[in-house]
């Protein structure tokens, strides 16, 4: 049997925790040039800041993509496939009442995944989605966790034994 953990992202907009040092800055920098009547000891200390802080940002935006992405969300359940049939969160699937599986992308843990300077790079392995559609037309949909490179190899035997039709879509322009 190998199971995953299902995952529900959260619906609120993430937001990178690098802009909110990159708005001080440039607040500060306002500060600093627009206040001349400034002590020299504030000026200079400011100043002080200033510098300080385009270090820290450099800094974080030249490790950023050694730190994980956490994506906001909640694991809720479990995604466990079996000889006879697949476990669905609280539901039991059985293969004979399948009608196809679709997977989409291919993330796991620890997975670099470089696409935008301001957020992290490597993946928690959330991103992957399964759809499974039985012959009664329910469909079944979450998206899950991989902790390793190889897992969907590994269930393969248990689609080609029981002659499931399905299809792994790794790449995002296959969507």
């Amino acid at each position: 049997m190998h199971s995953f953990l299902l995952f529900k992202p959260s619906t609120e907009k993430e937001f990178p925790s690098i802009l909110k040092w990159i708005f001080l800055f440039i607040l500060l920098s306002f500060l600093n040039v627009f206040s001349k009547h400034l002590p020299p000891f504030l000026h200079y200390t400011l100043l002080l800041m200033l510098i300080l802080l385009a270090g820290f940002i450099v800094y974080f935006l030249a490790t950023n993509y050694k730190r994980f992405h956490f994506i906001k969300g909640a694991f809720y359940g479990k995604l466990s496939f079996s000889k006879q049939g697949i476990y669905f969160s609280e539901e039991w699937i059985s293969y004979s009442e399948i009608d196809s599986i679709t997977f989409l992308n291919h993330d796991f843990l620890g997975k670099f995944d470089r696409k935008k300077i301001l957020f992290p790079s490597v993946s928690i392995g959330v991103q992957n989605k399964i759809i499974i559609k039985t012959k009664a037309n329910k469909m079944y949909e979450s998206q899950f966790q991989m902790k390793h490179d190889n897992e969907l190899i590994r269930i393969e035997k248990y689609f080609d034994q029981n002659q499931i039709v399905w299809k792994w879509l790794a790449e995002p322009s296959d969507f």
